[in-house]
């Protein structure tokens, strides 16, 4: 019988041994990784003329969502990304904060809030990029509904945002941290916090109601419009509101992004030929201020009729006028209903269907009834375009 004897590994051969066991280990982590995040995707549609494209990300599982500080580099990025808003006025100066998403072949496109650019003309909307360059903004569109609106620049290769494609992607408690214009003060704020609950929620901000994510990162005017990262640097939702300092601390809210980047493609898709403005398909405005005429009458009485809203004009025929007494209304097919009070054209516009294209015929008495003058005003439902 052979004797069996042991053998000793020379200090080459050890080394050796170590560095494949190292490179194993390294293999298996990183297969880890790879089979819990899933890839970057990018999303592309041709809109005149020009392919937009957003980069997305989508994770497998809550274990794959990075939860830890950012890194310098995803912190860099984030700025880079970030741009600064300011809107001077008359008497002050309006400052809001901005995140750049996409470019075509000339304009670089920033994500802000509709809340942030509606005191602005077209011509004074300037943006600070983090490497201190000054540019004028250009107004692309807007969606009140939803407070996103669009701006572009001039330029183009600058640092974009990746986003998260859903609310999949995220779990309570995961870092997350928010840049923008703080008290319009102190550009490029850097403020660090968490997700305060994965679910949505739908929150009243200035008596508009929005689906929105709830963080505790701090948040200070001048930042609305801004992005919210997660430690990865995704886009994980835009600034728009929290509660006053006074009344609660740190509970503040972002527009989710993949909701903001569905709106944002909606409005490069639907660029309006007279205006240039992108808008969202069906919206339309019946703003109308109603009174009380008298006090011995209920009649309704026309009081205020905002610009935008499908009722205003000129035209005596197909547009009401201040102090008309709204005698009865029919919408559409339906049927002629009187009105007797502001709580019927009320009720009867929350019962009846109405839509771009509808015609709404009311009977008038003029100038509060006083000249004893009725007409009649054909009103067709306008489309809806948000312009500054």
């Amino acid at each position: 019988m052979k004797q069996q004897t042991n053998k000793r590994f020379n200090e080459k051969e050890i080394l050796f041994l170590s560095l494949a066991i190292f490179f194993a280990l390294l293999f298996t982590v990183t297969c880890v990784y790879f089979f819990n995040q899933k890839e970057s995707t990018s999303s592309s549609d041709v809109v005149n003329n020009f392919n937009i494209t957003i980069d997305t990300i989508t994770y497998e599982d809550e274990t794959a969502i990075p939860t830890g500080y950012p890194s310098t580099e995803t912190r860099q990025n984030a700025f880079n990304s970030s741009v600064m808003i300011e809107i001077p006025l008359a008497s002050s100066t309006y400052y809001g904060s901005g995140s750049i998403f996409m470019e075509d072949d000339e304009y670089s496109y920033v994500l802000t809030c509709q809340h942030v650019i509606e005191v602005a003309s077209a011509n004074n909307i300037y943006l600070t990029l983090y490497d201190g360059t000054k540019t004028k903004a250009i107004f692309v569109g807007a969606d009140t509904s939803s407070d996103v609106a669009i701006l572009k620049f001039k330029g183009t290769g600058h640092q974009k945002i990746t986003a998260i494609s859903s609310n999949s992607d995220l779990s309570a408690g995961q870092s997350v941290f928010a840049v923008g214009y703080s008290l319009g003060l102190y550009d490029f704020t850097y403020n660090f916090g968490s997700l305060s609950q994965s679910k949505e929620r739908t929150v009243t901000i200035d008596g508009l109601s929005l689906t929105t994510l709830q963080i505790d990162a701090a948040i200070n005017g001048g930042m609305s419009g801004g992005g919210v990262f997660d430690a990865n640097g995704n886009l994980i939702g835009m600034i728009v509101g929290g509660y006053n300092s006074e009344d609660a601390q740190n509970v503040n809210f972002i527009l989710p992004a993949y909701n903001v980047l569905q709106t944002a493609v909606t409005l490069l898709s639907n660029i309006d030929a007279e205006t240039g403005v992108g808008y969202i398909p069906g919206q339309y405005n019946l703003g109308l201020t109603v009174g009380t005429f008298g006090a011995q009458s209920t009649y309704p009485i026309v009081m205020e009729i905002p610009q935008e809203s499908t009722f205003y004009g000129t035209d005596k025929a197909t547009s009401l006028q201040l102090y008309d007494i709204l005698k009865s209304v029919k919408i559409g097919n339906g049927e002629v209903h009187d009105l007797a009070t502001y709580s019927d054209v009320i009720s009867i516009f929350n019962s009846e269907e109405v839509e771009v294209g509808t015609e709404i015929v009311f009977v008038v008495a003029e100038n509060y009834g006083i000249d004893d003058i009725e007409r009649e005003v054909t009103v067709t439902v306008k489309q809806y375009i948000f312009t500054i």
